[in-house]
């Protein structure tokens, strides 16, 4: 079960109406009673008791946040409470004085060696007065005054020309910038702007001796208590007149205290004699009695030493002893507040000193266990630690003893009281009237007929009037009236089976077991079942949470793993997984509170995921949820409990704290001690509203009782002041700096040689200072806010540039509300001797001469090294030039070398494969351009020549006689082609000649020619010898068909031109063959023809065939020929050639 358990503080609010019915009647009262000189203040027991008990006061209790020497007070008794002018909060002590800023406080103790310290110790009284400024009345100093500007303090003195006693104790404003003061030597006034004292003692008489209390009312009537009773001066009398108090036996009673409420009745407090209250005419103070008769005469003889209205219509009278005696005014109602030994948060002690109430409204008591703090604004929580174990209505002193601290779960009845499960106790039957009625204890000797010794967990009314209880040993019944329990058996399952939620639908009770799933109990037959056995209907976990009901037949069901809806007409289960990766789906599985709201949407809380609320559920589509979490704005993610308010407010109780949500905007409110949550955690499903609209919570420490239409926002927005100043790492008065407002408040200064500021400044809203925001804006050095949280409240700058500046210091109340103005503090931060201006501009000017001086020099040395490094620039380059033009003829010459045969000086393959594929091309586009009718040379012709019987040369002359022959027949090849024909050294005594832009008639005439250029005049050797030279001459022209230039490439074309070359030699030598392809013949199958057989394109006349020999021979050549495959071996193709010659 998820634990949820937390503690509200609560000050329990009052009406401040006043019915004028009562007024006239307790006017009345005291008119008769002062005429009959009897004593009778508050109306007597016998009216008391006819005044019902304010509904929760009798179970209730008011929480305090105490202060102590833990915190840093001087002494653990304090004596007195004020404000000064900028909202600091001073607490007088019998061991020194302290300032709390909210965080912590700052000591002064007496030291006779300083000058300024504080010069006594003991703290009788402390007064704020309307100029800001605070005064202290001391045991053995006399009158004192804090000087907040250069933080000391200020005596004044005593004796002929000063107060008329050491002994301070009252302090009052006279309405015109004096000061009165109430010594034990009498009345004084004070002038504090000519420091002059006069005292009133020996003008008005003895009984102004002994001052104990002083009061100045709106009317401007001088109040003044005394050892020897009450006197008052009313505004423009010449003197004081004795004020009755009537008690019965000799004398008066002291008046120690004063006060005037809201209404403009006095309230004199004494030593010895309770309290007293003036009304009308001012000239008797009827006693203050306590209205319940448990109380007695108790007030009447107790030390009521100092009394305030905490809020308008409610006086606290504190009593050095018996704690505080709260009193409403407009029901006449008293109740003690008291310390209670097992409460941490009640009142610290019982001997109370001072009260006192600030700006913002919070009420502070002084106490002989330091300093208490309450909120008394807010009315709209209240807190019932524990369970009461009284049963009697007001009968049990003021403080019930709790039964139990555990309210597991809350059940509030038609008749108006409230049942309470708790974990201990069994259940209690409690009033809000102020007691328990009943109770169902546990009874483990009768377990059929008593509770169970442990948890119960739910409580649920049927239709019949029986209440239903879940424990954790079982199911349980009792009557209406709380008298009889008995355990319910359902056939099928285990009677101490865990049950842990119920839900009552019509004749239909719904069961939630720990472990054993659902259950359905026929309240009019007692007929049970589990509707769920069938596999299809499994839940998502048969740990069953709670139960709510939805629209028609339908049952939501929360398990700790996840989310059912029971169709309970179909018995259909619509199960909802846990699926907290994807952003709509359920964000937790432990399902711990159902809600639907308004708008018929159903709100889940779960432990772990916060709230969500289930916007689209569609057969077939994942469930869309919205979550709402602790980055919304929940104080914690896991979720207790949902309530809806009469406003339709959605109150969410969690494992710290409670919260509301507006159901239209989602906007989350978060509640915590501040606003009178004590408990932070609570118990799951322990929630509930009454017919009253009040929200109960259930928790670990007892229970919440929510009022939400007396639900208030804290609007109080707090000034900031500095705590704390350090200007270059000294310590300094902040006041020194804050005295004047506006641009006439001084300039901190900082100083170049301390160049650093630390300033700390606190919000003065002391009603949760841990939750205030800060932020700090230096301008002139930052252009954003800083912004930090209460743990750092500090605005810290070092090594700041010089110049004028201004600090802005900003902070919010307890809710976020910003201060309406930040707090700006002129900074000035002064020039080291290097930051003048006039440092500056001797800098300025040195560097410009330096400049110019070094600018001169390094020009000359500029212009000397740049004529230096033209003449090594000249040099390096005529350098560089000559090694590149050697650069550029070797790479000529390799260049040369890569495409040429280094023997005959001709070009090699290479040269021909990277050049004639280009000049094919251009040849080509030439021809493609040419105008009809108008031929240009636009053909390509390759000579393959071979040198016959070359082998016979090496064999007789040898190889060099051989290398001569193949240079000289270079050059009488290149004596018949022309510069821009190709010629090859092919292979060996292999070459090949390529006439470029040759008209393909030429061919027959330059193969004549080449052949002619060699055979006709023999070769001269080197030694002189002689040899006759021929050579044979294949020839073929690209484009090969002319119809289709590019039916053969030139690869194609010298293969054609090789077989033409093996023709020649075949034909005897000495001999050219030339082939062609007929104009209509096949180009794409004519080169496939040739390679493989070419003697059918030689017959069909597609193969046409030239030479210079005679057609027989050169046919009976080419006939043996077995086509241009057999002769890939030569690295050229052979061609057949045709019966016929062109």
């Amino acid at each position: 079960m998820s634990c949820s358990v937390g503690v509200v503080q609560e000050v329990q609010t009052h009406s401040i109406a006043r019915s004028w019915v009562a007024r006239a009647a307790f006017g009345l009262a005291l008119l008769l009673q002062a005429l009959a000189g009897e004593s009778l203040a508050l109306p007597a027991r016998s009216a008391a008791a006819e005044l019902a008990p304010q509904r929760w006061a009798g179970l209730t209790e008011l929480s305090f946040r105490h202060l102590r020497q833990e915190q840093g007070l001087p002494n653990e008794i304090a004596t007195a409470v004020a404000e000064d002018g900028d909202g600091f909060l001073w607490v007088g002590t019998l061991g020194g004085l302290a300032r709390w800023d909210g965080y912590r406080f700052k000591v002064y103790k007496a030291d006779g060696r300083t000058a300024g310290a504080l010069p006594d110790n003991v703290i009788q009284t402390l007064h704020g007065d309307a100029a800001g400024r605070l005064w202290i009345g001391t045991s053995a100093s006399g009158l004192v005054r804090y000087d907040g500007q250069e933080d000391r303090f200020v005596r004044y003195p005593v004796g002929p020309q000063g107060l008329s006693h050491v002994s301070v104790r009252a302090l009052i404003d006279d309405g015109a910038g004096g000061l009165w003061v109430g010594t034990e030597g009498g009345l004084d006034h004070l002038d504090p702007a000519t420091g002059q004292i006069r005292r009133l003692s020996a003008q008005a008489g003895p009984g102004l001796q002994g001052v104990r209390a002083l009061l100045l009312d709106r009317r401007g009537t001088l109040w003044v208590g005394t050892q020897q009773g009450l006197y008052r001066r009313a505004a423009g009398a010449g003197g004081f007149v004795p004020v009755g108090m009537g008690t019965s036996g000799a004398g008066q009673p002291d008046a120690v205290s004063l006060f005037e409420d809201s209404r403009g009745s006095i309230w004199v407090g004494s030593s010895q004699h309770g309290a007293f209250i003036v009304e009308g005419s001012g000239l008797q103070a009827l006693p203050v009695q306590e209205s319940s008769s448990a109380a007695g005469d108790a007030l009447r003889v107790q030390p009521v030493v100092t009394i305030v209205e905490t809020r308008q219509g409610e006086v606290w009278l504190g009593t050095l002893g018996q704690g505080i005696v709260s009193v409403d005014l407009a029901t006449r109602l008293t109740r003690r507040i008291r310390h209670q030994a097992t409460l941490p948060v009640s009142l610290p002690d019982n001997a109370v000193r001072d009260l006192y109430r600030d700006r913002s409204g919070l009420m502070w008591v002084a106490s002989n266990r330091g300093l208490s703090r309450h909120d008394p604004s807010q009315a709209a929580i209240l807190t019932m630690f524990g369970t009461p174990i009284c049963d009697v209505p007001l009968q049990c002193g003021d403080a019930l003893s709790p039964a139990s601290t555990e309210v597991s779960w809350i059940l509030p009845m038609p008749d108006g009281r409230i049942w309470l499960a708790t974990h201990t106790q069994g259940v209690l039957i409690v009033d809000p009237s102020g007691a328990r009625v009943a109770a169902l204890s546990p009874d483990a000797s009768r377990p059929d007929r008593a509770l169970p010794p442990d948890i119960v967990l739910g409580l649920e009314l049927s239709p019949q009037g029986q209440v239903f209880i879940a424990t954790k040993r079982g199911l349980y019944r009792a009557n209406a009236e709380g008298t009889t329990v008995e355990r319910v058996r359902i056939p099928g399952r285990d009677p101490r089976a865990s049950t842990w939620a119920l839900l009552a639908d019509g004749d239909t009770l719904w069961i939630g077991g720990e472990t054993d799933g659902l259950w359905r109990l026929d309240l009019r037959t007692g007929k049970a079942a589990a509707p769920l056995r069938d596999a299809a209907q499994q839940l998502t976990d048969q740990r069953v949470i709670v139960l709510a009901r939805g629209p028609a037949n339908q049952l939501w069901i929360g398990t700790r793993n996840g989310l059912n809806r029971y169709d309970t007409a179909s018995g259909v289960v619509t199960r909802i997984s846990p699926d907290p990766e994807r952003p709509q789906g359920l964000s937790a599985g432990f399902v711990t509170a159902l809600f639907t709201d308004a708008q018929s949407r159903l709100w889940v809380g779960t432990y772990g995921g916060g709230v969500n609320i289930l916007e689209r559920l569609v057969e077939g589509e994942a469930p869309r949820f919205r979550s709402l979490a602790a980055a919304q704005g929940l104080p914690d993610d896991s979720v207790n409990a949902l309530l809806a308010d009469a406003a339709g407010q959605i109150w969410v109780s969690t494992d710290n704290g409670l919260a509301t949500v507006d159901p239209r905007s989602l906007a989350v409110r978060s509640l915590k001690r501040a606003e009178g949550v004590e408990f932070l955690t609570y118990w799951t499903g322990s929630a509930a509203r009454t017919a009253e609209g009040e929200l109960l919570f259930g928790g670990a420490g007892g229970m919440t009782i929510v009022r939400p239409e007396r639900l208030a926002a804290w609007t109080y927005r707090p000034p900031v002041r500095v705590t704390d100043l350090r200007i270059g790492g000294q310590d300094m008065p902040p006041g020194r700096f804050l005295a004047a407002a506006g641009p006439s408040r001084p300039v901190l200064p900082v100083s170049a040689q301390a160049n650093s500021l630390v300033v700390e400044f606190a919000a003065m809203d002391y009603s949760a200072p841990e939750r205030n925001r800060y932020a700090y804006r230096l301008e002139g050095f930052e252009s954003t806010w800083v912004e930090t949280d209460a743990s750092r409240r500090l605005a810290a700058y070092t090594n700041l540039p010089p110049g004028s500046y201004r600090l802005l210091l900003r902070g919010s109340n307890r809710d976020g509300t910003w201060s309406e103005t930040p707090l700006a503090l002129p900074v000035r931060v002064q020039p080291a001797w290097h930051q003048t201006l006039w440092f500056r501009a001797a800098a300025l000017l040195t560097l410009l001469l330096a400049m110019f001086v070094i600018v001169q020099v390094r020009t000359r040395w500029l212009r000397a090294r740049q004529r230096e490094l033209e003449l090594k620039v000249s040099a390096r380059t005529a350098e560089l030039e000559r090694v590149s033009e050697e650069l550029q003829e070797k790479s000529r010459v390799l260049e040369l070398a890569s495409i040429s045969d280094p023997l005959t000086g001709l070009y090699n393959r290479r040269f021909l494969a990277e050049h004639i594929e280009p000049a094919i091309a251009a040849s080509l586009r030439r021809a493609r351009d040419s105008r009809p009718g108008h031929p240009v040379d636009t053909d390509t012709l390759f000579f393959l020549i071979d040198i016959d019987h070359f082998k016979r040369v090496n064999d007789l002359y040898g190889h060099a006689a051989g290398d001569a022959v193949l240079v000289h027949f270079c050059r009488r090849l290149q004596a018949v082609m022309r510069a821009s024909d190709y010629l090859v050294r092919w292979g060996g005594e292999e070459f090949l000649a390529v006439a470029r832009d040759t008209d393909r008639a030429r061919a027959e005439e330059l193969a004549e020619r080449i052949r002619a250029v060699v055979a006709d005049s023999p070769f001269v050797l080197d030694d002189g010898r002689t040899l006759n030279i021929s050579c044979s001459i294949g020839f073929a022209c690209l484009p090969f068909v002319a119809p289709h230039p590019l039916a053969l490439c030139w690869q194609d074309v010298v293969k054609l031109a090789d077989m033409a070359l093996l023709g020649a030699k075949r034909a005897g030598r000495n001999s050219w063959v030339g082939l062609s392809a007929a104009p209509l013949a096949q180009a794409d199958l004519l080169l496939a023809l040739a390679q493989v057989d070419p003697h059918p394109a030689l017959r069909s006349g597609d193969l046409l065939v030239v030479s210079n020999r005679p057609a027989p021979v050169v046919m009976r050549a080419l006939s043996e020929l077995e086509g241009l495959s057999s002769h890939a071996g030569r690295g050229a193709a052979a061609t057949e050639v045709s019966d016929s010659f062109s």
